[in-house]
Protein backbone atom coordinates (compact mmCIF):
# COMPACT_ATOMS: atom_id res chain seq x y z
CA UNK A 1 0.00 0.00 0.00
CA UNK A 2 2.62 2.25 0.87
CA UNK A 3 4.55 1.38 -2.63
CA UNK A 4 1.65 2.62 -4.27
CA UNK A 5 0.88 5.59 -2.52
CA UNK A 6 4.36 6.77 -3.45
CA UNK A 7 3.85 5.76 -6.67
CA UNK A 8 0.76 7.70 -6.94
CA UNK A 9 2.65 10.73 -4.98
CA UNK A 10 5.55 10.88 -7.86
CA UNK A 11 2.84 10.78 -10.80
CA UNK A 12 1.37 13.87 -9.32
CA UNK A 13 4.79 15.99 -9.57
CA UNK A 14 4.75 17.99 -12.44
CA UNK A 15 7.32 17.14 -15.25
CA UNK A 16 9.86 19.59 -16.41
CA UNK A 17 11.33 17.92 -19.05
CA UNK A 18 10.26 17.60 -22.42
CA UNK A 19 10.02 15.62 -24.75
CA UNK A 20 12.08 15.28 -28.19
CA UNK A 21 10.68 17.59 -30.31
CA UNK A 22 8.54 19.36 -28.15
CA UNK A 23 8.02 23.35 -27.68
CA UNK A 24 7.44 25.03 -24.24
CA UNK A 25 6.69 27.75 -26.14
CA UNK A 26 4.32 26.64 -29.15
CA UNK A 27 6.61 27.26 -32.08
CA UNK A 28 9.12 25.57 -34.22
CA UNK A 29 11.56 27.09 -36.58
CA UNK A 30 13.37 25.07 -39.69
CA UNK A 31 11.94 22.06 -37.91
CA UNK A 32 13.89 22.68 -34.44
CA UNK A 33 11.02 23.47 -31.26
CA UNK A 34 11.50 26.42 -29.43
CA UNK A 35 12.44 25.87 -26.11
CA UNK A 36 14.34 28.11 -23.22
CA UNK A 37 17.29 25.95 -23.74
CA UNK A 38 17.94 27.42 -27.53
CA UNK A 39 15.57 31.04 -27.38
CA UNK A 40 18.70 32.78 -27.49
CA UNK A 41 20.29 31.08 -30.54
CA UNK A 42 17.42 28.78 -32.17
CA UNK A 43 19.30 27.34 -35.04
CA UNK A 44 23.07 27.18 -33.74
CA UNK A 45 24.23 30.18 -35.84
CA UNK A 46 23.26 33.42 -34.38
CA UNK A 47 20.32 33.53 -37.30
CA UNK A 48 17.39 33.34 -34.98
CA UNK A 49 16.33 33.78 -31.38
CA UNK A 50 13.16 34.12 -29.82
CA UNK A 51 12.13 36.24 -26.75
CA UNK A 52 9.48 34.58 -24.72
CA UNK A 53 8.56 37.91 -22.77
CA UNK A 54 7.39 39.74 -26.17
CA UNK A 55 6.52 36.71 -28.19
CA UNK A 56 8.92 37.99 -30.79
CA UNK A 57 10.83 35.96 -33.02
CA UNK A 58 13.97 37.55 -34.55
CA UNK A 59 14.89 36.74 -37.80
CA UNK A 60 18.83 38.32 -38.72
CA UNK A 61 20.10 36.46 -41.65
CA UNK A 62 18.13 33.67 -41.62
CA UNK A 63 18.11 30.99 -44.38
CA UNK A 64 14.98 28.25 -43.28
CA UNK A 65 14.37 25.19 -45.31
CA UNK A 66 13.21 22.32 -42.95
CA UNK A 67 9.48 22.15 -41.87
CA UNK A 68 7.80 21.29 -39.05
CA UNK A 69 5.23 18.58 -39.75
CA UNK A 70 1.95 19.20 -37.43
CA UNK A 71 -1.01 17.46 -39.00
CA UNK A 72 -1.54 18.70 -42.40
CA UNK A 73 0.70 21.73 -42.04
CA UNK A 74 4.69 21.35 -43.19
CA UNK A 75 5.83 24.75 -42.35
CA UNK A 76 9.46 26.75 -41.96
CA UNK A 77 8.06 28.77 -39.25
CA UNK A 78 4.90 26.91 -37.26
CA UNK A 79 3.11 28.38 -34.25
CA UNK A 80 0.52 27.05 -32.29
CA UNK A 81 -0.67 30.70 -31.19
CA UNK A 82 0.08 34.33 -32.48
CA UNK A 83 3.20 35.67 -33.42
CA UNK A 84 5.80 38.43 -33.90
CA UNK A 85 8.36 38.32 -36.23
CA UNK A 86 11.30 41.15 -36.67
CA UNK A 87 13.39 41.30 -39.35
CA UNK A 88 17.21 41.96 -39.59
CA UNK A 89 18.50 41.58 -42.33
CA UNK A 90 17.95 39.48 -45.50
CA UNK A 91 16.22 36.24 -44.56
CA UNK A 92 14.47 33.04 -46.13
CA UNK A 93 11.90 30.82 -46.23
CA UNK A 94 11.78 28.35 -48.90
CA UNK A 95 9.85 24.51 -48.26
CA UNK A 96 9.26 22.55 -51.16
CA UNK A 97 7.01 19.57 -49.92
CA UNK A 98 4.08 18.59 -47.36
CA UNK A 99 0.20 17.82 -47.60
CA UNK A 100 -0.14 21.81 -46.79
CA UNK A 101 3.35 23.24 -47.85
CA UNK A 102 3.98 26.65 -46.03
CA UNK A 103 6.15 28.80 -45.49
CA UNK A 104 4.92 30.24 -42.49
CA UNK A 105 1.67 29.20 -40.60
CA UNK A 106 0.31 30.85 -37.01
CA UNK A 107 -3.08 29.43 -35.31
CA UNK A 108 -3.21 32.88 -34.44
CA UNK A 109 -2.05 36.55 -36.07
CA UNK A 110 1.22 36.98 -37.44
CA UNK A 111 2.80 40.21 -37.29
CA UNK A 112 5.69 41.08 -39.46
CA UNK A 113 7.98 44.12 -38.53
CA UNK A 114 11.50 45.53 -38.32
CA UNK A 115 14.00 46.81 -41.63
CA UNK A 116 14.70 43.66 -42.95
CA UNK A 117 13.62 41.58 -45.90
CA UNK A 118 12.20 38.17 -46.36
CA UNK A 119 11.62 36.03 -49.39
CA UNK A 120 9.26 33.48 -48.68
CA UNK A 121 8.95 31.13 -51.40
CA UNK A 122 6.53 27.61 -51.56
CA UNK A 123 6.05 25.04 -53.27
CA UNK A 124 5.13 21.40 -53.96
CA UNK A 125 2.52 21.28 -51.39
CA UNK A 126 -0.04 17.45 -51.90
CA UNK A 127 -3.19 19.37 -51.13
CA UNK A 128 -2.27 23.08 -51.00
CA UNK A 129 0.53 25.52 -51.11
CA UNK A 130 0.78 28.56 -48.82
CA UNK A 131 3.13 31.54 -48.40
CA UNK A 132 2.02 32.56 -45.16
CA UNK A 133 -1.20 31.23 -43.39
CA UNK A 134 -2.98 32.17 -40.53
CA UNK A 135 -5.82 30.35 -38.54
CA UNK A 136 -8.96 32.08 -37.67
CA UNK A 137 -8.74 34.66 -35.50
CA UNK A 138 -12.24 36.24 -35.04
CA UNK A 139 -12.13 40.45 -35.42
CA UNK A 140 -8.29 40.71 -36.29
CA UNK A 141 -6.23 40.43 -39.40
CA UNK A 142 -4.59 37.50 -39.71
CA UNK A 143 -1.25 38.47 -41.08
CA UNK A 144 -0.13 42.50 -40.40
CA UNK A 145 3.27 43.84 -42.27
CA UNK A 146 4.10 46.84 -39.96
CA UNK A 147 7.74 47.13 -41.43
CA UNK A 148 10.56 45.41 -43.49
CA UNK A 149 9.85 43.96 -47.46
CA UNK A 150 8.25 40.64 -47.30
CA UNK A 151 8.07 39.04 -51.03
CA UNK A 152 5.77 35.63 -50.91
CA UNK A 153 5.19 33.35 -53.29
CA UNK A 154 3.32 30.32 -53.49
CA UNK A 155 3.60 27.75 -56.62
CA UNK A 156 0.25 25.67 -57.27
CA UNK A 157 -3.00 25.60 -55.32
CA UNK A 158 -2.70 28.29 -53.30
CA UNK A 159 -1.92 31.71 -52.14
CA UNK A 160 0.70 34.01 -51.38
CA UNK A 161 -0.77 35.65 -48.02
CA UNK A 162 -3.90 34.71 -46.32
CA UNK A 163 -5.36 37.02 -43.80
CA UNK A 164 -3.28 40.23 -44.74
CA UNK A 165 -3.60 43.77 -43.16
CA UNK A 166 -0.76 45.80 -44.68
CA UNK A 167 0.56 49.35 -42.84
CA UNK A 168 3.33 51.36 -44.18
Amino acid sequence: MKRLLALLCLLMLPATALAAGESEYGLWVNGAAVTADNAENVLGNGTVSYHANTNTLILNGAAIDTPYVSSFYAAGIYAEGDINITLNGNSSVNISSGQIATGIHANGVVKISGDGSLNVAVSGGDIETRAISTGYTEGEAGVVINGGTVKATAKGEGFGIGGARIYN
